[in-house]
């Protein structure tokens, strides 16, 4: 007589963010067991059609580090490198060096 043990049963692993659904995915991020209930991750679209995970708590460490953006200032800067007005443009063009006549290296 052969004996079947019942792991999936009694071992369930509950997802890290709720602790109340169960384990469907693993965050591409930190690892974490999560459900795909979408208080506890996000879920993106990735190559080769496949799935990008992240858990909500790595969502909010992301979301610290992101800065917010004045789309005003993007539009300034867009239109100050498509004419070559930034100040970098302005600096390299006011301090162009002579060439040298291809006599580089050698000394007369």
């Amino acid at each position: 007589m052969f004996y079947t043990p019942l792991i999936g049963i009694y071992n369930k692993e509950y997802c890290e963010v709720c602790e109340e659904g169960l384990v469907e995915i693993s965050c591409d991020k930190c690892g974490d067991g999560v459900c795909r209930n979408e208080r506890c991750c996000m879920v993106f679209p990735h190559y080769k059609n496949t799935e990008y995970i992240v858990c909500n708590e790595c969502k909010e460490i992301i979301d610290k580090k992101l800065q917010q953006i004045d789309l005003g200032k993007i539009t300034l800067l867009k239109r100050k490198i498509a004419t070559n007005t930034t100040i970098k443009h302005l600096h390299m063009a006011s301090h162009v060096e002579p060439t040298h006549g291809g006599n580089y290296g050698k000394h007369n």
